[in-house]
């Protein structure tokens, strides 16, 4: 657990509250991040855990009412992962046991002295810290499908057929700023020439609002300067405090992209905070904020698009007029142009809102309102004329409209209309009606063009739809040649088709009808050379078919053809036998041809779906009887791995008619290879935890990266502290056999020394282009350098440039995490034996000696200490009294002899102790008569905290002893340690060596044990101790080499 982790919240249940009262004492003074409760009792205990969140639970065993494993039992029901630890004075295998079968955490048996409360501070700590690494991998997982579900979030947007596109603006700027937790998300568009940035539109908190600001003072001038998204995450941190921006807004952090429609700039999406973030963006984070950039681009481009059609809505020659339909089908208009206004009277404040009724009147209205609604039930285009009063005296006039429906959601919403004034042409066409009758019912049935051209160009015969397309009245069309009724640029074409005809007898040709508004109008015609009986030629007779319909569908599938190809993810559209009719090029890739070669071929995808499942979802989709389906689908591919894509598939209509299958795919191939990776990760990386030495650890390792990675190149190197270099430990039979003989580093001028010394990761992508290559020949060309903490490097490298991507990098990363893991726990479960084992030795050795001391020499001095003291009671002696005294000094020596041989050189946990708090402990249990301590350092030290305490209380004891009742003692911070001086009157520099051998004393009554035992505990931390002279003349104890913690 780090020293800035937040408190640490302990329940100890004990049924003794004396005992819980010292434990918690103690264990705050051992940590002072910990707050313990206490509880007498089990059921107590339960009681506060249902009220309070703690860290760690310490409970006795033996309690009354319920023991400690049916506690920990209780408690398990509902935290099954608190740290639980059995702190229990009545200690054996078999209660040992039950806990561990109960799930207790950490078993330990109460001692006595205060250092168990050291040991039971410590084996909290290293409870709560796993379990906060465990938390931290959670944690981890939950963000991988949080990104997902802001993926999944953004499609359903987007694609929600029943939202307007300003809706989606908006939730979609609300959505990014959540997906990357910033205070305000808005869109700005931007003049450069005038230095001018508007925010037009904003989410979030008021840091940025709508409104004007000068471009110069913003964030955004870095981001249109490039051509991808320019980001600040911490900018204070960043040296951002003196740019104008941040003077402006303080925005701690930025995330923004440049907006281009149709290659022109706009403007930028940007998300802003006051606070910086603690870490950078994201790739994923950064991905969706690129999803939404070309979102809101395609947006904006709609928006430009609807400008041009306004400005065609008002210059059109036509009178254009929009009607808004309600669920009831009441017709109110709201918007005509000038073109109608010109030709009717009305304007759109004159009418707007108004039904045709309320403009017309009740017989008139009526009419029209019956052709709205036929155009509404159809939901197709039709044509009417209707005769409307105009000007101030109402004279009739003759109207000819054209009316189509919007629909949206399958309901018609609107109605826009294209109407002219064909009074004139209808008072012709009455005069000719005569002349036509003889044809009328079989030429002006006909839907197409009819028509009879002379040898000479000139029209002899046409139907009246040459007068609809056109707009010609029949005079007009009389005195015209065939090849004025298409653009200039055709007519060479079209005279020339007229004469293939004449000469072929038959002629096909498509060209733009040229009307008499200017306006063109594709069709196809299809002449035949017409003849008399004698043979002669009369001309060509002909058929003109309108294909607009035809040609507007094809521009369509073009268009929705780039649309398609722009897509990222594979797309195609099917038909009802699940047959390609539409395909994109990423789906062409998929299937590694070409597109128009996919096109008529059944999609293998749509027969395993139809086979696999009893029912037919896709025939459902064909049927309208489903709307949408999703699944996953697995791609195999010969002699590859297998690509793994979510799906959804869709039913097309346009108008309301069928017209195929839409599917889009997502390669969730990189997801779906890290999520099986880490899963096999975790299943080599278990036998790690009983793994027994470094040199194991090493060669799973390599193993795992071979057969788990795929990365068969690759090798670990171990620290030798001896030697100072790095060993070869591991590595792999194709790194062998593509380098040889596995070197050694031993400095600086290799990549992986460099690596392991700086503990920085470090990918090369080509390694041709580094300087510092160990071997300038090296066949390796791309290579990922892993340290391993301080415990040596991890290298692997590939024959190709470029080997890997982020997932490869990503995934050693975790690797590396968890080999140096295995690493520090090896160690320190190598140190604790061999720690163990000598102190068993030691304890065995020192034992017998301390036994001996304490029996052999104890009993016969306290033997002799009686009898003394039964004689000075019978009589005065200064004999006895001298005697008495000398046995006083031999049980003093006694005290020391033992201290040195139960003692000696052992060490238990080591922990933080501060300087100035630890020498006030021991000042208050010397006996200090009238001496003064100053301690000028409060530096911290890691070390045993109870040995330190014995070494702090002799440097003053013999202070005290040799420097009179009055001496002034001083402790203070050395570069590596510390340093206790005094001002009495020092040590000769030739008995310096001498002081901390056993039975040195200058003293009569002195044991010369004290200062031995301080070099014992010197030594025992792997500290230094030497004697020099004080500034004041007095002797200054160095100890160094000291660590820090």
């Amino acid at each position: 657990m780090s020293e800035t982790a937040e408190s640490v919240r302990i329940l100890h249940v004990d049924d003794d509250p004396d005992f819980l009262d010292i434990t918690a004492e103690f264990l705050q003074r051992e940590n002072e991040q910990f707050t313990v409760d206490v509880a007498t009792s089990a059921a107590d205990g339960l009681d506060r855990l249902t009220e309070n969140a703690y860290d760690c639970i310490v409970s006795d065993y033996e309690m009354p009412g319920q023991d400690g494993i049916e506690f920990l039992k209780a408690v398990r029901k509902d935290h099954p992962d608190l740290p639980f630890v059995l702190y229990t004075g009545k200690g054996s295998e078999t209660i040992a046991s039950e806990a561990i079968s109960a799930g207790v955490s950490e078993y330990l048996q109460k001692g006595s002295g205060t250092d168990q409360y050291t040991v039971l501070a410590n084996r909290i700590e290293n409870l709560v810290s796993r379990r906060e690494a465990e938390i931290t991998v959670a944690r981890y997982d939950q963000r991988e499908r949080e990104s997902e579900r802001y993926r999944r979030e953004l499609l359903d947007i987007t694609a929600d057929p029943d939202t307007t596109t300003d809706e989606k603006a908006h939730q979609l700027l609300e959505l990014g700023r959540e997906r990357l937790g910033a205070e305000n998300g808005h869109l700005v568009k931007i003049d450069e020439d005038r230095n001018r940035h508007e925010v037009i539109s904003v989410t979030g908190s008021e840091i940025v609002q709508k409104g004007v600001t000068d471009l110069s003072k913003t964030y955004c001038r870095q981001t249109i300067d490039s051509d991808s998204i320019f980001d600040v995450h911490d900018a204070p941190g960043a040296g951002w405090e003196d740019d104008p921006a941040y003077q402006q807004f303080e925005l701690g952090c930025y995330i923004g992209r440049k907006l281009l429609v149709e290659g022109e700039l706009f403007g930028t999406l940007c998300y802003v905070s006051s606070d910086p973030r603690e870490e950078p963006f994201t790739n994923d984070e950064k991905t969706f904020f690129e999803l939404l950039a070309r979102w809101f681009t395609q947006l904006l481009e709609r928006k430009r698009y609807r400008c041009q059609a306004e400005t065609v809505f008002e210059h059109a020659q036509d009178g254009i007029f929009l009607i808004d339909v309600s669920p009831e089908q009441r017709f109110r208009i709201r918007r005509v142009n000038r073109a109608y206004e010109a030709l009717t009277g009305h304007s759109t404040k004159d009418i707007e809102g108004k039904s045709p009724t309320d403009i017309y009147g009740a017989d008139i209205g009526t009419e029209i309102e019956t052709q709205y609604r036929e155009c509404v039930d159809r939901e197709e285009p039709i044509e009417y004329e209707v005769a409307l009063p105009v000007g101030p005296h109402d004279e009739p006039r003759q109207f000819h409209t054209k009316l189509a429906p919007v629909v949206e959601a399958g309901t018609v919403v609107e109605l826009v209309g294209a109407t002219r004034d064909v009074t004139q042409r209808k008072e012709r066409q009455s005069k000719l009606e005569a002349e036509r009758a003889f044809i009328e019912e079989t030429l002006n049935s006909l839907e197409d063009v009819l028509y009879l051209i002379n040898p000479d160009g000139s029209l002899r015969r046409w139907n009246d739809r040459l007068g609809a397309v056109t707009g010609y009245d029949d005079e007009e069309i009389e005195t015209m040649a065939a090849t004025d009724f298409f653009p200039p640029e055709e007519r060479e074409r079209i005279a020339d088709a007229i004469d293939e005809a004449l000469a072929t007898g038959r002629a096909v040709v498509e060209a733009d009808v040229l009307t008499a508004a200017g306006e063109r109008t594709p069709y196809e015609f299809t002449g035949t050379r017409l003849t008399d009986s004698s043979g002669d030629v009369l001309g060509v007779v002909g058929i003109g078919r309108d294909i607009a319909g035809h040609k507007e569908r094809e521009r369509e599938l073009r268009q929705y053809q780039q649309i398609l190809d722009a897509m990222l993810d594979p797309a195609t559209v099917m038909n009802e036998d699940g047959e390609y009719t539409v395909v994109n090029n990423a789906m062409a890739a998929v299937h590694e041809m070409q597109a128009e070669e996919l096109i008529g071929e059944p999609s293998p995808f749509i027969r395993e779906l139809r086979e696999a499942r009893s029912d037919d979802p896709y025939r459902e989709l064909v049927d309208g009887e489903r709307e949408e389906y999703r699944g996953e689908y697995t791609m195999e591919i010969p002699d590859a791995d297998p690509i793994y894509f979510e799906y959804r598939l869709s039913r097309l209509t346009i108008d309301g008619r069928f017209c195929g299958i839409v599917a889009v795919g997502r390669d969730v191939t990189d997801r779906k290879r890290r999520e099986e990776t880490l899963e096999a990760l975790h299943k080599r990386t278990r036998p790690f935890i009983t793994t027994p030495d470094q040199e194991v650890v090493a060669e799973h390792a390599v193993e795992t990266v071979a057969s788990v990675l795929d990365q068969g190149i690759n090798t670990v190197w171990l620290y030798d502290e001896d030697s100072e270099t790095l060993e070869p430990a591991a590595w792999t039979d194709a790194a062998a056999e593509l380098l040889g003989e596995m070197p050694s580093y031993t400095g600086e001028g290799s990549l992986t020394w460099d690596a392991f010394r700086s503990g920085e990761v470090l990918v090369i992508d080509e390694m041709s282009t580094v300087n510092g290559r160990h071997n300038p020949q090296t066949p390796i060309r791309s290579e990922i350098i892993l340290p391993l903490g301080e415990y040596g490097v991890m290298n692997i490298g590939s024959t190709e440039p470029d080997a890997f991507e982020d997932i490869d990098i990503s995934l050693a990363r975790v690797l590396g995490d968890m080999v140096e893991a295995a690493l520090i726990r090896t160690d320190r479960e190598e140190e604790l034996r061999d720690r163990r084992r000598e102190l068993e030795r030691q304890n065995e050795r020192l034992e017998e000696f301390a036994s001996l001391v304490s029996h052999d020499l104890r009993n016969p001095l306290n033997v002799a200490e009686a009898r003394v003291q039964l004689a000075l009671d019978e009589r005065d002696s200064e004999h006895l009294d001298v005697a008495a005294k000398a046995i006083d000094r031999m049980g003093v020596l006694i005290d020391d002899i033992l201290q040195l041989a139960r003692e000696g050189e052992r060490i238990d946990e080591m922990e933080r102790i501060d300087l100035e708090t630890i020498c006030a402990d021991c000042w208050d249990a010397v006996e200090t008569t009238e001496a003064t301590l100053s301690v000028e350092s409060n530096r911290p030290i890691r070390a045993d905290r109870s040995r330190v305490r014995q070494l702090l209380e002799n440097l003053f004891r013999n202070a005290v002893e040799h420097g009179g009742e009055d001496v002034q003692i001083t402790v203070g911070a050395l570069e590596e340690g510390f340093f206790v001086a005094d001002d009495g009157p020092g040590i000769p520099p030739d008995e310096r060596e001498t002081v901390f051998e056993s039975g040195y004393t200058t003293r009569e009554d002195g044991t010369g044990f004290g200062l031995a035992i301080v070099a014992e505990i010197a030594d025992a931390h792997g500290w230094d101790v030497a004697v020099t002279d004080s500034e004041d003349g007095g002797a200054r104890f160095e100890i160094t080499a000291v660590e820090a913690p």
